[in-house]
């Protein structure tokens, strides 16, 4: 997908919508740098196995072509019920940023359907493991042309705890949800130094395609 038509694409392992103002040009600059970042951070770790480390390297990534306006700072959540998501998203939509910004990460949070993933779990889940890992992000133009990048990363681990009593047994299941991330502000000119050279390093990397929604 090289027109850049689209406001909503999955770049790699990130699940990116763009608000209205943002040009063809500006939206394929953030999808490549979002690429790059999660290329740069895979060459090192493996994101399922060592998450935080894999993101510090995300971040760095972002960090060398932005300045970091926000950080979202969250600690672990233990989730007893699937319910419980639906109050992750506003909590770290009132972070940093426009009403109407937050309100996309909103919607694309709901894009992802962790929940969904979180029911099937308490309902007959076995074992532990990881769930989902993911990374969603919102990019705004604002009025006096700024743009912003507000980055929401999970990590969601199911756990599960079996007691044998008699003939029947308890199942205990939790999700431990893990959330980083923050708001960033691009720098195109410091971007566009380095463009050819990311791009040349993407190009052939299956796994990262642009794909629209």
């Amino acid at each position: 997908m090289n027109e850049m038509t689209s406001n909503v694409v999955i770049a790699g392992s990130n699940l990116v919508s763009f608000m209205a103002g943002l040009s063809r040009e500006e939206k394929k600059d953030l999808s490549d740098l979002l690429r790059y970042a999660d290329y740069f951070a895979s060459q090192t770790f493996d994101r399922s196995e060592f998450w935080t480390s894999w993101m510090e390297y995300y971040r760095n990534r972002l960090e060398r072509f932005s300045t970091v306006r926000a950080r979202i700072v969250k600690d672990p959540m233990v989730i007893t019920d699937a319910e419980e998501l639906e109050q992750i998203a506003p909590g770290v939509n009132g972070t940093i940023g426009s009403a109407s910004l937050g309100r996309l990460m909103q919607q694309s949070l709901r894009k992802v359907r962790i929940d969904r993933d979180a029911r099937l779990f308490f309902q007959q889940g076995r074992g532990s493991g990881r769930l989902r890992t993911f990374q969603v992000v919102g990019c705004e133009k604002t009025p006096d042309g700024r743009i912003l990048i507000m980055l929401c990363a999970l990590h969601a681990n199911a756990y599960t705890e079996v007691d044998i009593l008699g003939l029947s047994e308890r199942v205990e299941r939790d999700i431990v949800l893990r959330i980083t991330g923050g708001v960033y502000e691009l720098h195109r000119d410091q971007y566009a130094t380095q463009r050819e050279s990311i791009n040349s390093k993407l190009r052939n990397v299956t796994r990262l395609a642009i794909q629209e929604i």
